[in-house]
């Protein structure tokens, strides 16, 4: 698995950027899985 890094300016700490690229990309996957089945979320 490659390695990756997560860049911020935020004054918050490593376990906290983390969580909210977490936080990200279950949103991004939940708008991938509502645009997938055909609810036109990009009218909204």
């Amino acid at each position: 698995m490659a390695p990756w890094i997560l860049l911020t300016n935020a004054g918050i700490t490593a376990r906290e950027a983390a969580q909210y690229d977490d936080y990200r990309w279950r949103i991004e996957s939940y708008c991938k899985l509502l645009k997938s089945a055909g609810y036109r979320v990009e009218g909204w």
